[in-house]
């Protein structure tokens, strides 16, 4: 049995998740944002482990105006409505830490294409289940309900 290190590990387990994520996120909100947050959180924990600071590139623009964007929509909600009620619309903001993810991730070839792959065969198989939804009446997310009956 040949033992891998925590550093190797680690990359793998990110790198399997972010598939997960970019598979999911085709036809699933909810796996999707689950496996967007354990990405995120595996990549924070080699960014720390590694001494890696991922704002220190060509994307400095990107990270300016997200933050920016960040600032500007928690002083308007504050402005508006103060309080941490006013802060519930902005709960999808944490995506634009799937952004230096998935450039850490885009730098390994070999992952690149198992992340296209997966983006590739979530799109077919949500695309055949909308044609077997359109022609045969495939409905298996909601068995109960049958399309072109009105639910009561």
């Amino acid at each position: 049995m040949r033992l891998t290190s925590p550093s190797v590990l680690l990359d793998r387990s990110l790198i399997a998740v972010f598939i997960f994520f970019v598979f999911t996120s085709t036809f699933s909100v909810a796996a999707g944002s689950i496996a967007g947050g354990v990405a995120s959180l595996l990549f924070l924990v080699i960014a720390i482990q590694r001494r890696y600071f991922p704002f220190n590139s060509a994307l400095k623009r990107f990270y300016l105006w997200a933050g920016l964007y960040l600032f500007w929509s928690i002083l308007s909600s504050q402005v508006a409505h103060p309080g941490l009620a006013a802060l519930l619309p902005l709960g999808r903001e944490w995506l634009f830490f799937l952004v230096p993810t998935g450039i850490w991730i885009f730098q390994n070839a070999r992952a690149t294409r198992m992340l296209l792959h997966a983006f590739a065969f979530g799109i077919a198989l949500i695309s055949l289940y909308a044609v077997g939804q359109f022609f045969w009446g495939w409905n298996f997310l909601k068995p109960d309900y049958v399309i072109g009956r009105s639910v009561q």
